[in-house]
Parts: C-alpha cells; structure tokens; sequence
C-alpha cells in the first residue's frame, strides 16, 4: 500500500470508518482508556490497514500504529458500559485531540485534513452536523442538557409514529432498520424540512432502540 501525503490535503475526506476510529482514538486518549492486549487479530489488522497511511505520516512506526489500534478497539468496548463516563463535549474533544496530537510532534495546518478528525468533522459525518446526534449513533452518552435542535419537543406517540414511519420505508426498500439506519434516515428528513425526533431523543425516550423498535412495531400490528 502506498501511503498518500499527510496531513492530507483539502479536497480528500476521511472515509466514516476513519472518522469513527479517530473519535474512539480521542475519546480514549482523553479517558485514560487502558489498551486492549491482546485484540483479535482480524480486527487488529484491518484497523491497521485502515489508519497506516495516517499513522505513518505523523511518524508512529508498526508498533506505534498497533497501540493505536488497541486504543481504539478498548474504548470502542469501553464506552459500551461507561454511561455518563463516556459523554465528552465537543470543546473537551477538541482539547483532547490538540493533546494527542502534540504528543505525536504533529501539528495542524490550515486546509489540511489531519486524523484524528476534528469534532466538526464527526458532528457533520456522524450526526448530520449534531455533535449530540454524533455521539448519540456511536451509543455514547449526551448531554443530560441536550435538546432536539430548534428547542422542540416530540411527544412519545410522535415519536412512535416517526420510528414506525422509518421501519416502513426501510423494509419497503429492503433496508436496515439500526439505528445507524435510522439517524441517516433522520439526518435526510430534517434536510428535506420534516420535523422528526433526533436518535438520541428517541433512545432517550425509550430507554434503548430495541425498545423504540418494538413499540413502534406494536403500533403496526
């Protein structure tokens, strides 16, 4: 593989897979989140492939790259159970990257594209532009504070109605129905001007997504 120029140059995005990686990077570094050793070795090397071109740029040879990817595969885990532990504000993100990234002897320049990504970059790739709603698809606790952009609020039968709604058009379509799925689907509702509840205040709402899919299901039946 031959590595491309870092930090990149504008015009070359992250894929979503670099971005989700680069947000658990920076979460772990700013949690102290101890490597995981050993990780599977199918997802040690696939993680390796995807960031060596990054890595390698900002000088971290193969063993510096594994420990990335360690990091990455630990906090991933981590933040499963870590509840409030694992919210981080987009500020504190940001301060959290500038500290790893100081650590490596790399800088940033403008119009340039260096990982991790920025928390702009994840709210926007993740979240529709949503820091929370970013944080919310990679099942990271919010803001206790957060509220569905624009102050309004849904009531639970809205909120079942839209998940419904969701479940419908992605099986008419032979899609999936995560979350994931259904934040996309949000993402491109609220850009065409419908007012439809953001993922975190529905799992907010329900408890979970599961939750929000069945009794959006036995509104179906």
């Amino acid at each position: 593989m031959e590595p491309p120029e870092s930090p990149r140059t504008r015009g070359s995005a992250f894929s979503r897979d670099e971005v989700e990686a680069g947000f658990w990077c920076v979460l772990g570094s700013a949690r102290d989140v101890p490597p995981l050793r050993p990780i599977d070795e199918g997802v040690a090397t696939e993680l390796v492939a995807l960031l060596e071109p990054t890595l390698s740029g900002h000088g971290l040879d193969l063993a510096g790259q594994e420990r990335v990817a360690a990091l990455v595969v630990a906090t991933r885990s981590w933040a499963r159970g870590a509840g409030g532990a694992g919210r981080i504000s987009a500020a504190e993100f940001e301060r959290a990257r500038r500290d790893l990234l100081t650590g490596w002897g790399t800088g940033t320049s403008k119009g340039a594209l260096v990982w991790p990504p920025t928390s702009r970059t994840v709210a926007v790739r993740l979240g529709g532009g949503s820091w929370n709603d970013a944080l919310s698809s990679l099942g990271v606790a919010t803001s206790a504070r957060g509220r569905e952009r624009g102050g309004t609020r849904f009531s639970g039968g809205t909120q079942v109605a839209s998940v419904a709604r969701f479940l419908h058009e992605a099986e008419a379509a032979g899609g999936s129905a995560s979350f994931a799925a259904y934040t996309e689907w949000a993402r491109r509702e609220r850009g065409a001007g419908h007012r439809v509840p953001a993922p975190a205040t529905v799992r907010q709402h329900f408890g979970s997504w599961s939750a929000a899919v069945a009794a959006a299901r036995e509104e179906q039946e």
